[in-house]
C-alpha cells in the first residue's frame, strides 16, 4: 500500500501552531520593551489584539498557503516567505486599528517593534523545526526502498536529482539499466543492480517498496509497469521533467489521458474563492462610484453633445475573446465618421489614431 503526501491544511498544522506562538511572543516582547514588565494580556486593547493577530494568522493560512512547500525552501527563499507571511499579517493588524479607530489607542512602537521581531522569531523557529525534520527523516530505518529502471543515457541526471532532495521519504537502493549490460558499475555511488535480463528476478528477491521508471518509451514503460504492479511493487512513471514547463503544475485527468497541466498561475479552491469576493465587493464599490459619477457627468454630456450618455465598443480581451465595454461617452455621437477626415493629423502608426487637440471631444470630454 502506497501512503499518498497529505494536502489539506492540517498537513503543516504544527507550523501554524508554532508560527502563532511565535507572533504571540512577539507581541509580548515588544510590549515588554516599550511599558516595563507587564503582561500586555492584562489590558484590555492589547489582549484583543493579540486575539486578532491569532483571526488574522488563520486567515492567512487559508487564503494564501504560506507552507506550501516549505519544507523544500532553501534560506534565502525561506526569508523571503517569513518576510511577506509576517508583512500581511503586520498590515492586517494596521489594518484592524483603522477600521475599528483605535490608533490612538495602541503604541506605534510597540506595533512596528511586534512586526520586526515576528519577522525574527517565525524564521527561526521555521529553520529550526526544518533541520529537526529533515534530521528526523534521514535518521528514518523506515524509509520505502525505491530502485530506479531507467535507460543508460538518464540514469545520473535522475539520481542527482534525488541526491539532491532535501524531502524524501524513499531511499534509491539499486538501477537498473535496461539499454546496456552495466550491473556491478557504481552511479553516483549507487550500484546497477540488473539488467532489462535479469531485472524482474532481481525484484523477486530482494526487498523493494517502490520502482521510479524513467527515460523509456512510452510502450515499454506502460508494459513494465503493468508488470510490476502485478508484482505487488508501487510504480512511479515520469510523464516529463519539470523544467520543461512553468512552475505551476497539477496532474489531472483529461478522457482516459493522465496528464501533467502547466500554467502561468494555477489557483487552488481558496485562492479563487478569495478572488470571487474581491471580484464582487469590487464590482459592487464600482458600481457605487460609477452611480455617483452618472450624476455629475450624465446632465454635463447631455448639454454639451446631446445623444447618449455612456458609448459602447467591442474589444479584444483575454486569450482572444471580445466583449463589449461602456464607457462614459467623451466624444462627439459622429467622431467615427469625423475621424476619417483627420486621419491625415494622427500622431500614431498602425491601427491606433491620437492627436493632442481632437476637435471631436467635447469639454467635459477633456475632463474624463
Amino acid at each position: 500500500m502506497y501512503k499518498r503526501e497529505k494536502k489539506s491544511w492540517l498537513k503543516h498544522l504544527d507550523f501554524t501552531i508554532l508560527d502563532i506562538v511565535c507572533l504571540e511572543a512577539s507581541l509580548v516582547i515588544a510590549y515588554l520593551l516599550r511599558f516595563g514588565w507587564y503582561m500586555p494580556y492584562a489590558r484590555e486593547p492589547y489582549e484583543r489584539l493579540a486575539v486578532i493577530v491569532v483571526l488574522i494568522d488563520i486567515c492567512v493560512v487559508f487564503f494564501f498557503e504560506p507552507y506550501n512547500g516549505i519544507l523544500r525552501r532553501g534560506h534565502f527563499q525561506e526569508a523571503n516567505a517569513v518576510i511577506t507571511f509576517c508583512t500581511i499579517i503586520f498590515a492586517g493588524v494596521l489594518a484592524y486599528e483603522v477600521a475599528t479607530k483605535q490608533t490612538e489607542i495602541y503604541s506605534r512602537k510597540v506595533i512596528y517593534a511586534y512586526w520586526l521581531f515576528s519577522m525574527v522569531l517565525v524564521f527561526a523557529e521555521r529553520f529550526l523545526v526544518k533541520h529537526i525534520i529533515r534530521q528526523r527523516m534521514r535518521n528514518e530505518k523506515n524509509l520505502s526502498v525505491m530502485i530506479l529502471l531507467t535507460t543508460a543515457e538518464y540514469a545520473k541526471e535522475a539520481l542527482l536529482e534525488f541526491e539532491h532532495l532535501q524531502y524524501c521519504d524513499f531511499t534509491v537502493a539499486g538501477v537498473i539499466v535496461v539499454d546496456q549490460n552495466l550491473k556491478g558499475v557504481k552511479i553516483c555511488g549507487v550500484p546497477v543492480v540488473a539488467n532489462a535480463d535479469d531485472c524482474f528476478d532481481y525484484l523477486r528477491t530482494h526487498v523493494v517498496d517502490e520502482v521510479f521508471i524513467n527515460g523509456n518509451t512510452r510502450e515499454s514503460s506502460q508494459a513494465l509497469a503493468n508488470e510490476l504492479l502485478g508484482m505487488g511493487l508501487t510504480v512511479h512513471y515520469n510523464l516529463v521533467h519539470m523544467n520543461a514547463l512553468a512552475p505551476n503544475k497539477a496532474v489531472e485527468k483529461y478522457g482516459n489521458y493522465l496528464v501533467l497541466t502547466s500554467s502561468m498561475k494555477i489557483a487552488s479552491p481558496r485562492q479563487v474563492f478569495a478572488k470571487r469576493l474581491m471580484d464582487i465587493f469590487g464590482s459592487v464599490a464600482g458600481l457605487l462610484a460609477c452611480a455617483a459619477a452618472f450624476v455629475i457627468f450624465a446632465p454635463i454630456i447631455k448639454i454639451q453633445s446631446p445623444g447618449p450618455v455612456f458609448f459602447s465598443q467591442v474589444r479584444v480581451g483575454k486569450n482572444g475573446r471580445k466583449f463589449k465595454i461602456y464607457k462614459f461617452r467623451s466624444m462627439n455621437v459622429d467622431a467615427e465618421a469625423q475621424k476619417a477626415s483627420l486621419m491625415a493629423q494622427n500622431e500614431m502608426r498602425g491601427l491606433m489614431f491620437k492627436m493632442e487637440h481632437d476637435p471631436r471631444i467635447f469639454p467635459i470630454g477633456r475632463v474624463m
